[in-house]
């Protein structure tokens, strides 16, 4: 089996996170997912271009209700109207002003992990090695899509990391994986460029060398810190704002329809 296999529960949503995440980017996304989310009424088939430019204006006349992103937008604000109160060592202070690797402070990661768990109910962080000229670990957050595989005991973990990479000024994309097992009693991570393992083995240790027996990786639901994921809790929003869609597709075209002359 390759290391991209997707876990049976990992398919079973990968449909609804979608359906999130281009409901949240809006009307241009939806469009643009075509046939997905707005079936072509069968007399354009009959055209003889397939209904390409009748679906085309069929689309364009409808309009997208932008609800999933405010309501998202609001409820973080909601929730998020008093800064959290987390005691932790003086030695972790540090964190509060940056917790992640780009800077991130640590109240800024937790409005993301909130608005991540309102799009797809699922949001997964790893403590990763100290960055450079700190002392401190750094959290790495990965979205629903990207913990693709994983054990029920806890003891293994993959990890999509794949994504636009640089080189001098052009883009391109390029896939990469990290496995987290535990071997022995040991945290192990394997990297893969593609499919293909990188050689090295690496044993994360804590501070002062001591070995890790157990994965620093939490994943989050939208009610516990249950691995399996769960439905989007506003998927109801999402599925209301195609079925409006739908229905002013179907109504626009109707009335362009009856202004045309016979």
């Amino acid at each position: 089996m390759a290391v991209d296999a997707k876990h049976p529960e990992w398919q079973d949503r990968a449909d609804e996170w979608r359906e999130m995440r281009v409901t949240a980017r809006g009307a241009k996304a939806v469009k643009e997912a075509g046939e997905d989310f707005q079936p072509m009424p069968s007399g354009c088939r009959v055209q003889a271009d397939s209904g390409r430019a009748m679906y085309g204006a069929y689309q364009k006349r409808a309009q997208f209700p932008e609800i999933v992103a405010p309501a998202i937008r609001g409820l973080v604000g909601v929730i998020h109207r008093t800064e959290a109160q987390i005691e932790m060592p003086d030695a972790m202070l540090g964190i509060w002003e940056r917790a992640t690797s780009d800077g991130l402070a640590l109240e800024a990661f937790h409005r993301r992990i909130t608005g991540e768990l309102l799009l797809t109910g699922r949001y997964s962080i790893l403590a990763d090695a100290a960055s450079e000229g700190s002392d401190l670990p750094f959290l790495a957050g990965y979205s629903a899509e990207a913990l693709i595989n994983w054990s029920t005991d806890r003891d293994f973990y993959v990890l999509d990391e794949s994504g636009l990479d640089r080189n001098e000024f052009e883009w391109s994309n390029k896939k990469r994986y990290r496995v987290l097992r535990l071997v022995e009693g040991r945290y192990e991570v394997e990297t893969y460029s593609g499919i293909d393992k990188d050689a090295d083995v690496l044993q994360p240790t804590a501070r002062g060398g001591q070995r890790l027996e157990s994965i620093p990786f939490a994943v989050i639901g939208p009610r516990d810190l249950a691995v399996a994921p769960e439905e989007p809790p506003l998927i109801g929003v999402a599925r209301a704002a195609l079925a409006l869609y739908r229905l002013d597709a179907d109504y626009r075209h109707q009335l362009y329809m009856s202004g045309q002359e016979r």
